[in-house]
């Protein structure tokens, strides 16, 4: 009885990650349509941050800065270049006009920053101080970008979830329709309904683990087992 009912767990268990599984492609599949918003979903925290620097970029690259930016999170590229390309545009940036932003944003003299910006213009030698004063700028820059990464990455990830179970729950109540005989309300109908919503719901969740589970319940019943014959 033991083995019959954890075979039957198992194979739920894995019959849902399955379906978590599934609906997760079917988001990834979506992505890939023109024009899809689910790409782009967290995207605006990082533009709200680069904002603070828009001197900076549009004085390295032109206005359409935030459109190269787009492109490089729209494709998934790795979260380190991102943040290189991003500084690397603000030193290019770091001109006359757009000085104030990151003098600002790094809590140091206007006058100051504005002397290494032509240090660097022209090729000459940076100061221990003015190396102190444009790494404080960059350190600040950062974790600017750290932080706005971090949320955008989680916005993007809980909302791919979000998404992935509304598919997971759609397929498992088109699985449940196709496997109605009669569509006479019953009893026995509104529970494999709900079992259906269940199974929906668990499914992206469950899916990650799935392996974990099955093993540690192929553990367990094998220690109960072993119990048994002692």
């Amino acid at each position: 009885m033991l083995t019959d009912n954890l075979q039957l767990l198992i194979t739920a268990i894995l019959a849902t990650a399955g379906l978590g599984t599934a609906a997760m492609g079917l988001v990834e599949a979506i992505k890939a349509a023109p024009g899809c918003w689910l790409s782009s979903i967290g995207f605006k925290r990082i533009l709200a941050v680069t904002r603070e620097f828009d001197g900076a970029l549009s004085a390295a690259v032109g206005p359409n800065w935030s459109a190269m930016l787009s492109a490089h999170w729209v494709n998934g590229r790795p979260r380190a270049e991102q943040k290189a390309i991003i500084r690397s545009l603000l030193r290019l940036g770091l001109v006359d006009g757009a000085v104030d932003q990151l003098a600002k944003a790094g809590n140091v003299k206007e006058a100051s920053l504005k002397s290494v910006a032509g240090k660097l213009q022209t090729g000459g030698d940076l100061s221990d101080v003015e190396l102190t004063l444009l790494g404080r700028v960059e350190a600040v820059v950062e974790a600017k970008l750290d932080a706005a990464f971090d949320i955008a990455e989680q916005h993007y990830k809980n909302a791919a979830r979000l998404w992935a179970a509304f598919f997971a729950i759609l397929l498992a109540l088109v699985a449940w329709a196709l496997l109605q005989q009669s569509w006479t309300w019953s009893d026995a109908m509104a529970r494999e309904l709900m079992l259906a919503l269940a199974a929906g719901a668990a499914a992206v969740p469950m899916a990650p683990v799935a392996k974990d589970l099955v093993a540690a319940l192929s553990a367990s019943a094998k220690a109960v087992k072993a119990a048994k014959v002692l």
